[in-house]
């Protein structure tokens, strides 16, 4: 079946081709002036810090932006991207709140562990062959001399 430039068969009624919504707001993005994009950006840290969105995507998406557009200015940018820690860090006192109220705790330790890393899980082990094999020469040791010990 041939299709036509929008992407539906050809002779189809509907003449007007589709548009996505990633094209409406790529469209949107290449016209934005810079005070547009300031105002953008403080928006964004807005949504943020009040707790109306939980995420970055979510928040672009509240004001019709590309989640991929706010995550390039925050590593762009680096004013913003201080703004954006600061916000993180209001929201991960926020979280530290709660578990003073008691409520919900695992859910609240998982969003920390997000926000604040010194809170993720440490898996390192440290595993030394010289420290067992010298640990295991003293029992050896005690085994054989129990009363050399004690004395």
């Amino acid at each position: 079946m041939a299709l036509s430039k929008g992407g539906r068969p050809r002779g189809s009624i509907d003449k007007k081709p589709r548009q996505s919504r990633r094209t409406m707001i790529e469209t949107r993005i290449g016209s934005m002036t810079d005070e547009e994009i300031l105002d953008a950006k403080v928006e964004i840290l807005r949504l943020l810090s009040d707790g109306v969105v939980k995420t970055i995507a979510e928040a672009a998406r509240a004001i019709n932006l590309s989640p991929a557009r706010v995550y390039n200015w925050s590593k762009s940018d680096k004013d913003f991207r201080e703004l954006m820690s600061s916000v993180y860090e209001v929201i991960a006192d926020d979280i530290e709140k709660g578990f003073i109220e008691g409520k919900d705790y695992i859910p609240k330790m998982m969003l920390l562990k997000g926000y604040r890393p010194r809170f993720r899980d440490n898996y390192k082990f440290e595993f030394s062959t010289e420290k067992i094999e010298n640990f295991l020469q003293e029992l050896k040791e005690i085994g054989q001399n129990p009363k050399q010990k004690d004395e």
